[in-house]
C-alpha cells in the first residue's frame, strides 16, 4: 500500500485474516490490527496489491509481518523484488505465484482490527504448481508450519492440494 513517509514510496504487510467477500461485483477483504503502521495508511479510493507468496518468500513473508514498517521502509532492506502493478499504481511482489490488485472500498471496525474491503481491478497469478503460503493458528490441521515468531505461524498445506 501506498506510504509517502518511505523511499520506496510503499510499505508491505502479511496479513492473517483475508477472504474473498463478494463475486458480483468482485471484492476481496483483509484485516489490519490498529496497532500496525499499516493501519494508519488506509484511505477509501486507496490503491492495494495483495501478493500471493509461496514457500519461497516464507523469510520475506515473515520479515514483512513482524518488522514495522513505521521506521523501516520494508521493501527497500528486504531482498523481495518488485514488478509494476498492471491495474493500481503498487507494486506486487515479482515472485508471488499469485497478486489481487484493486481499490479500498469500505472500511470496518472489528474489535482490534478494521477490514478493508477491496473493489478487485485484477486477479493475476503465474503458471505456478506451488501451494500458497499461508498463515495459521497454532494448531492447523493439514498445514506444515514452516516459520514462527511469537504468534506468527506462516505454514504450506500438506497431502493434496486439490483445494488451491
Amino acid at each position: 500500500m501506498p506510504s509517502p513517509a518511505h523511499e520506496s514510496g510503499f510499505n508491505a504487510i502479511t496479513l492473517c485474516f483475508s477472504s474473498w467477500v463478494s463475486y458480483k461485483p468482485r471484492m476481496f477483504a483483509f484485516a489490519v490490527q490498529r496497532t500496525n503502521y499499516s493501519y494508519d495508511l488506509i484511505r477509501p479510493s486507496m490503491p492495494v496489491s495483495l501478493s500471493v507468496p509461496s514457500e519461497k518468500l516464507v523469510d520475506e513473508a515473515m520479515y514483512f509481518g513482524t518488522v514495522s514498517g513505521r521506521n523501516e521502509d520494508k521493501l527497500v532492506t528486504s531482498n523481495a523484488g518488485l514488478t509494476n502493478g498492471e491495474s493500481v499504481p503498487v507494486p506486487r511482489l515479482s515472485s508471488a505465484i499469485a497478486a489481487i490488485e484493486g481499490v479500498v472500498d469500505q472500511v470496518h471496525s472489528t474489535g482490534d482490527h478494521i477490514l478493508i474491503v477491496t473493489r478487485i481491478r485484477s486477479l493475476l497469478a503465474a503458471r505456478s504448481t506451488e501451494p500458497p503460503l499461508v498463515s495459521v493458528a497454532q494448531r492447523t490441521p493439514g498445514f506444515e508450519v514452516l516459520r514462527r515468531s511469537g504468534q506468527h505461524r506462516l505454514a504450506v498445506p500438506t497431502g493434496s492440494h486439490e483445494f488451491w
